[in-house]
């Protein structure tokens, strides 16, 4: 990753090892007296502001959990399971299954959101610096693909996927559709390598359950989203694209630009859910849950 750290980062050591030392990326700002970037160093107002961001998320992810409790993941009846072996193409046009992907995105962006606003308050009071969200409501507030990829979706790993393999692949090849297509790729096997480490029952451990994981899944479902992306290089220039994003009101353009993922974000998700993987967060939220006798 050398040569493709942020702007600031390599002034000096101490910069560079804060970076990465810290998981979030930190905000710099021009120090006119050095003439170079400097982090921005984190005040009691700014402590106090990620600490009730906090504190509302975890009221989001209660009220969230209430209200889809007790099937969180599937309110709506399908009989799709992206987590089975081959590839289930005849559910792509499966509303309900639809539906539960929207549900379940909802899920995973409130959850992405709380314990990396969790991250910032750590680094802001550790290391004293401000650090930049992670989460910037991509469900409902993107305004293309690559805007909900690059810009709103869980920048902590866009940032490492980004210095780490578009710059070096795009410097190499001078080819974006190249650079993207690496990149995702990067991403679907980083998450099945994390689908493998969580989730996978270790030989010497007799009592744990051994559970089925559908690996090449999470891999798919993001070789599919670098293939919307490049298609939006190739035509996103359309007048009639231009005319929507112009016309339309953003949160139809946000469901829209979801919309292009939705018929396989259960490749995604499902190896997550149905694993029983998210289970045990309910137990660290306030939700109102019905109790049978």
């Amino acid at each position: 990753m050398y040569g493709y750290t942020p702007k600031g980062v390599d002034n000096n050591f101490k910069h560079y090892a804060l970076y990465n030392a810290c998981i979030l990326d930190i905000e710099y700002e021009h120090n006119s007296k050095t003439d170079k970037k400097e982090p921005v160093k984190a005040t009691f107002h700014d402590n106090l502001s990620i600490m009730k961001g906090f504190a509302t998320h975890v009221l989001y992810m209660g009220v969230f959990m209430s209200i889809f409790s007790p099937i969180l993941y599937e309110p709506y009846e399908t009989e799709a399971n992206g987590n089975e072996a081959g590839y289930d193409f005849a559910h792509l046009v499966d509303i309900n299954l639809i539906r539960n992907n929207f549900v379940g995105a909802l899920y995973f962006q409130i959850t992405l959101s709380t314990f990396t606003i969790a991250l910032g308050v750590i680094a802001s009071v550790l290391y004293g610096v401000k650090t930049s969200g992670a989460m910037k409501n991509p469900v409902l507030e993107s305004t293309s693909v690559s805007d909900f990829w690059g810009k709103r979706w869980n920048l902590i790993v866009h940032g490492a996927l980004k210095r780490g393999v578009f710059k070096p692949v795009y410097k190499f090849t001078s080819t974006k559709h190249w650079a993207v297509l690496a990149t995702f790729l990067a991403s679907g096997i980083m998450h099945e390598y994390l689908l493998c480490v969580v989730l996978a029952s270790s030989p010497a451990d007799a009592s744990r359950e051994v559970i089925y994981v559908a690996y090449g899944k999470n891999t798919a479902f993001f070789l599919w989203n670098a293939g919307i992306i490049i298609l939006e290089f190739l035509v996103g220039g359309a007048s009639i694209f231009q005319w929507m994003k112009g016309t339309l009101p953003k949160p139809l353009i946000s469901f829209f630009i979801v919309c292009t993922g939705l018929p396989v974000a259960h490749w995604f998700i499902h190896p997550y859910s149905k694993t029983g993987f998210f289970d045990d967060i309910i137990i660290g939220f306030p939700i109102i849950r019905e109790i049978s006798d």
